[in-house]
C-alpha cells in the first residue's frame, strides 16, 4: 500500500495541493535498444502505455511466459520417468498405428 502524504504548501496563495508518492519504484534500469527492440517498445506504447508502463508490463509478461515453460518442463520430464505413462503412451501409440497406415502424407 502506497503511503501518501500531502506536501507542506510552500506559498499560501498557491491553490495546487500536492500529493508525494513514498513508496516509489525501487530500481531504475537502462538498456540500449536494438532496432528490433524499439519496433516492439513501439508497439507496446501504441497501446496507450508510457516507456515505463510498456518496458514493465513486457518483463512481467516474459516472467509469466519463462515461467510457464518452465513448469511444462518439468512436467514433461515428470512423466518421461514415469514407467506407467510410458507404459500407457506405449499402449495409445500401438494402438493408433494400424491408422498411421490410412493417415494421408
Amino acid at each position: 500500500m502506497r503511503d501518501v502524504r500531502p506536501a507542506p504548501r510552500t506559498h499560501l496563495a498557491c491553490g495546487t495541493d500536492r500529493a508525494t508518492v513514498v513508496d516509489v519504484a525501487s530500481r531504475t534500469v537502462r538498456a540500449r535498444l536494438d532496432e528490433a527492440s524499439e519496433q516492439a517498445l513501439a508497439v507496446l506504447m501504441a497501446e496507450g502505455r508510457n516507456e515505463s508502463e510498456a518496458v514493465r508490463g513486457a518483463l512481467i509478461e516474459a516472467a509469466a511466459r519463462r515461467r510457464r515453460r518452465t513448469a511444462i518442463t518439468a512436467e514433461v520430464a515428470r512423466l518421461a520417468a514415469d514407467p506407467a505413462d510410458t507404459a500407457e503412451r506405449r499402449a495409445v501409440l500401438a494402438d493408433m498405428e494400424p491408422a498411421a497406415d490410412d493417415w494421408p502424407a
